[in-house]
């Protein structure tokens, strides 16, 4: 907590000693534009929290439905993936942060403006999602325990490990990476209100979802809701973002990318089931290169035939 606090300190010192070399920046007061402010800002940031909670809601219930012991253990186990999926989801948040001053001034623009961006935001972040989503999957074992250790690959009290959870949320990169591309779409059209709404409902259902399943599959139940919701998340922002862009799916790109993947997942069932009894840091290294580097090439053999 006080290396992310002293993280945030210097952050906010090297921005402002930036920002002062582009615009004079100084402190005042200023009732009237800071409400202005916040009741802008109010509903974004509202539906921010509530994205939180159906994340972190699951380790709460963990703790409160299963028995201590049992609960410590199913915790843990669960924890090592969710943090890999959090840290990996940040790639696509600062990707589209970059990218909503464009969207914004696009939106204004209109349509044809518009899409040229949305196709290519949507081939990077389609790409990526899936790739670390399927890699995920498939080397969830030498993952886990290369981040972690051996021990979060032995079966808990509830009958899973954590590689059987990874293998689920693995797949909330994907589906976050697309759903984030339409909350942003939103954002830049100011149309902060309904992601609020969309993220209220979101809450709920997972919410309800964790306490309905949890009792019977526990962390992995979790893992599957936890899924579950960002798909609808997906549908939902796909959905409200129609007033603002209107196509939204790329069918070539789309198939391109799902025909590439299939190839490539092939390739490295293959290359694990070859190197696991070399151990994990060579297994990992030859799956991820069975893998990765056909995928790399042939996202790059795409673009190129995109850009003719």
């Amino acid at each position: 907590m006080l290396c992310g606090l002293l993280g945030n300190v210097v952050m906010t010192a090297l921005l402002y000693a930036y920002s002062r070399k582009v615009e004079k920046v100084g402190f005042v007061f200023d009732a009237g534009y800071a409400k202005h402010i916040l009741k802008s800002s109010l509903p974004y940031g509202l539906a921010l929290f509530l994205n939180v909670i159906f994340f972190k809601v699951d380790i709460v219930l963990l703790s409160v439905l299963e028995a201590r012991d049992v609960a410590d253990k199913d915790i843990a186990l669960y924890g090592v993936p969710m943090k890999i999926v959090e840290v990996g989801m940040m790639f696509g948040t600062v990707f589209l942060n970059s990218m909503l001053p464009l969207f914004t001034e696009s939106v204004k623009k209109g349509v044809e403006s518009l899409e040229p961006l949305v196709k290519k935001a949507y081939s990077i972040l389609f790409f990526f999602g899936a790739g670390v989503a399927l890699f995920l999957a498939v080397a969830a074992k030498p993952v886990i325990a290369f981040i972690a250790n051996p021990e979060y690959l032995v079966t808990g009290p509830s009958g899973y490990d954590a590689s059987d959870a990874l293998r689920i949320v693995a797949f909330v990169f994907f589906f976050f990476f697309l759903s984030s591309l339409f909350t942003y779409l939103l954002i830049a059209a100011g149309e902060q209100k309904r992601l609020l709404k969309i993220n209220a409902f979101i809450a709920a259902v997972n919410l309800a979802g964790n306490l309905a399943v949890i009792p019977y599959f526990s962390f992995v139940g979790s893992a599957a809701v936890t899924l579950a919701s960002q798909i609808l998340l997906l549908v939902l922002t796909a959905h409200a973002a129609k007033s603002v862009s209107e196509k939204r799916f790329f069918v070539l790109e789309t198939a391109g990318i799902v025909a590439l993947s299939a190839v490539c997942t092939v390739l490295a069932v293959f290359a694990l089931g070859l190197s696991a009894s070399f151990g994990t840091f060579v297994s990992l290294i030859v799956t991820g290169a069975a893998f990765g580097i056909p995928y790399l090439a042939g996202g790059y053999a795409m673009k190129r035939f995109a850009n003719r």
